[in-house]
């Protein structure tokens, strides 16, 4: 996946966005909800369970982690989900476990 990512995480992330893309990597887009905040922002979870904020006008990353079971919880239920898919649900299990001693 090619990305824009702006400033924020480009310097003040860049650690984290280096961990993430290292060790699970970004996959592509899977699902996406407006952001509850910002009408110009969107969640996005990609296919390896990272959650990306976007700008939705302009397509540039402003940030980027690893959702909590918490968080990916909300986004699914906000799709209308009543559970989070088994898939996913292990797959950011797995993402945890991986990056527990980086602190991501």
């Amino acid at each position: 996946m090619v990305m824009t990512l702006t400033r924020h995480v480009s310097t003040e992330r860049i650690e984290r966005f280096k961990q993430i893309q290292e060790a699970i990597g970004f996959g592509s887009i899977a699902l996406k909800v407006p952001h509850e905040r910002y009408a110009d922002r969107m969640y996005c979870l990609t296919t390896t369970g990272i959650l990306l904020i976007t700008n939705k006008e302009i397509n540039v990353v402003i940030t980027v982690y690893l959702p909590t079971i918490r968080q990916l919880s909300a986004f699914y239920r906000d799709l209308g989900y009543n559970r989070i898919p088994d898939e996913m649900y292990y797959k950011v299990l797995a993402n945890h476990a991986k990056l527990a001693h980086g602190g991501v």
